[in-house]
């Protein structure tokens, strides 16, 4: 039997996923080897989403013009490349220099989901939207351990070994990742401009979506920031401890995108599910930085990323429906932008209010959720797409 070609696709999501992994435990260490200061190591951390701003839409149309394989197999390169010019860096400058081009290739993952959507009925589209969380949640599990083993071996052998898996995965994409759209036929429309941005924004159902994405996402990010120092202040909690924490807490997400999400869909589908992990994430926002055990705490944390494991890849789902054949990879990749900014942003603006107290973050972004629930309850018919002209 021919294996599915999204059998590539997710695992080009999980090398990419995977080599972030790897570098995201050795980076700061490789940063401070050249002196870099706390500001600095911070910018060689936060550049690679700071770019992926401009390249994931970017990448996303270019795919609706030249076709999905082209622009995914160029991600793979470049990542290939900019990993190892990682581990040849010799100064602070080439180190940032190639992680703003690790962000400029990792922007692709909008094209991966265009993929998912040419490839899938409405009815499976979230069940394989699932299957891309599944993998990047993967990639975040198994990459820090990873990296972490390397980094034994010196700064820079994390950084070869993750280049090493993305040349293996193009070579892989070169002969088996069939394209899945015919190319030159996307309207020719400048790729990302303001008026772009707003007519996405200003649409009834996508400005809703992305507003309510960009909303979860930035709480979520913030989240992630300062649940470590939530997690020592209370409970006294170790790096070594939270460590298992986090992988406990990836592999539920895990299980859930790649196994529960699809039968929920088919059940009760993309806009209940968005719905009601929407408001999981508020409730649960709401109580964790309250309970007084370590136990009730960690179940909270577990239903808590059961609801973002069921609202992800449903709101992904209802964005790729909402643009024709044409401009998915476009939308897609513009929502990508959208996750990469609330990533930049939210852990600074979640610092900030955790120093007025250590509550503040998680209930200033309970009110963020609750904001982006009311637009998914106020979804209009899904009787209008973002595009409805033909091209010229």
């Amino acid at each position: 039997m021919r294996r599915s070609p999204l059998f590539i696709v997710y695992l080009t999501v999980f090398i990419d996923l995977l080599g972030l992994g790897i570098i995201l435990p050795v980076l700061p260490f490789y940063a401070q080897l050249f002196g870099a200061s706390g500001f600095a190591v911070g910018a060689t951390l936060a550049v690679y989403s700071a770019v992926q701003l401009i390249s994931s839409p970017l990448l996303g149309a270019l795919s609706d013009r030249i076709g999905r394989r082209p622009v995914l197999l160029l991600s793979l390169a470049g990542s290939a490349l900019s990993l190892t010019v990682t581990g040849l860096a010799g100064s602070l400058g080439v180190l940032l220099a190639a992680r703003a081009l690790s962000g400029l290739f990792g922007g692709a993952i909008g094209t991966a989901q265009a993929y998912v959507a040419d490839t899938t009925t409405p009815a499976d589209r979230a069940k394989a939207m699932g299957m891309i969380g599944a993998m990047t949640g993967l990639g975040f599990i198994v990459g820090p351990a990873l990296g972490a083993s390397l980094s034994q071996f010196g700064l820079g052998t994390a950084a070869f070994v993750a280049a090493g898996l993305a040349a293996a995965n193009f070579v892989l994409a070169l002969f088996l990742l069939p394209e899945t759209r015919v190319p030159g036929r996307a309207p020719r429309r400048p790729v990302f401009t303001v008026l772009r941005v707003g007519e996405a924004l200003t649409h009834p159902t996508v400005g809703r979506l992305f507003g309510a994405m960009f909303l979860a996402m930035f709480a979520f990010a913030g989240v992630q920031a300062t649940l470590p120092l939530l997690g020592e202040r209370n409970f006294g909690l170790t790096p070594s401890s939270l460590g298992v924490i986090f992988v406990s807490v990836g592999i539920v997400s895990v299980l859930m995108q790649g196994v529960a999400v699809g039968r929920l869909v088919a059940r009760f589908g993309e806009r209940t599910l968005a719905i009601a992990g929407f408001a999981i994430f508020v409730g649960t926002l709401l109580v964790l930085p309250f309970v007084t055990s370590l136990l009730t705490a960690l179940a909270v944390l577990a239903i808590q990323t059961m609801g973002s494991a069921i609202y992800n890849p449903s709101l992904t789902s209802l964005i790729s429906q909402e643009a024709p054949p044409d401009e998915k990879g476009s939308l897609l990749g513009l929502s990508q932008s959208f996750a990469a900014l609330s990533r930049a942003t939210g852990p600074f603006v979640a610092g900030f209010l955790f120093d007025f107290g250590p509550a503040l973050p998680f209930v200033v972004g309970a009110l963020l959720v609750a904001v982006g629930l009311t637009f998914l309850i106020r979804l209009p018919a899904p009787a209008e797409r973002l595009v409805t002209s033909p091209a010229k």
